[in-house]
């Protein structure tokens, strides 16, 4: 009998389009769990998703200098 794990799926960078920031995004994986999972900017809230299998954790590395408003 195969049991499930967990594992990181991915770990990437990404810059916010909206505040200009810089988050690293770790997305876990499940083999027969992954679905569409959204996951927000630390800063500024603006949604993104990716396939994972639980919310995607995310960390920010520099905050962004653009101007915006919630």
């Amino acid at each position: 009998m195969q049991e499930a794990y967990g594992y990181e799926k991915d770990r990437f960078e990404q810059t916010c389009e909206k505040c200009g920031s810089l988050f690293s995004v770790s997305c876990p994986g499940q083999k027969g769990h992954e679905e569409r999972e959204e996951y927000y900017c630390p800063v500024c809230s603006q949604e993104f998703t990716c396939r994972a299998s639980n919310f995607p954790r995310v960390t920010l590395i520099k905050q962004g200098d653009k101007k915006w408003q919630k």
